[in-house]
């Protein structure tokens, strides 16, 4: 392997190409688990939309740590 020379070269394309080829699943289930949370986050939000206010105010809580009762 010549250190300067076109060995080298190879060596560092090769490189990259099993880098973004070991990326490519990666970024798919990426891709995947933040569609999957906007399709399962967005019927909330239209029938919150539709509503006029919040599914769970916090200013409403009864239960939680936020009431002063």
């Amino acid at each position: 392997m010549k250190r300067n020379g076109r060995w080298l070269l190879w060596a560092e394309k090769i490189r990259t190409i099993w880098f973004l080829a070991a990326m490519i699943p990666v970024v798919i289930v990426t891709a995947a688990v933040g569609l999957l949370s906007l399709v399962l986050v967005s019927p909330l939000i239209v029938y919150a939309f539709i509503k006029g206010k919040h599914l769970k105010d916090p200013r409403n809580n009864k239960h939680g740590m936020l009431s002063a009762d």
